[in-house]
């Protein structure tokens, strides 16, 4: 299952994420920023028209405070039928991740991952809802 649409992004101060439930399903995303996935924050900002182009003249310290912000991401999914018997996992696989990333699967802490050039894989069998939505 490829979940690479309907992704939102948004910046907090450092530790404010969590503390702000930026995790928990209930929360409203209304307002964050469409984000581009497989991509990273500066080209969803770019697209969403928040920043200027960043190789462009002097442009690259107009945007230094991006380095400064803890960036979350979320979307949902509704998970394939799973079948009947016991002999198949599912797993969640990330082929790349920022350096340092914490993965919430429905407001729960799957596992962090601290390497963007190693897939992170999560065991997502007996955490998935089947038959509503899924928030990751």
């Amino acid at each position: 299952m490829d979940l690479n649409e309907g992704w939102r992004m948004k910046h907090f101060d450092p530790g404010a994420g969590e503390e702000t439930g930026a995790f928990i399903p209930e929360l409203d995303d209304s307002a964050w920023i469409s984000a581009t996935v497989p991509g990273d924050v500066h080209t969803s900002l770019l697209l969403a028209g928040v920043i200027p182009e960043v190789f462009y003249d002097m442009n690259i310290e107009r945007v230094q405070w991006i380095e400064d912000r803890e960036w979350w991401f979320r979307t949902s999914f509704e998970a394939p039928p799973h079948p009947e018997h016991g002999e198949v996992r599912d797993l969640l696989t990330f082929d790349g991740l920022d350096v340092f990333a914490t993965v919430y699967l429905n407001g729960e802490p799957l596992g962090s991952h601290a390497n963007m050039f190693r897939p992170a894989v999560f065991d997502v069998t007996t955490r998935l809802s089947f038959g509503h939505p899924n928030l990751l």
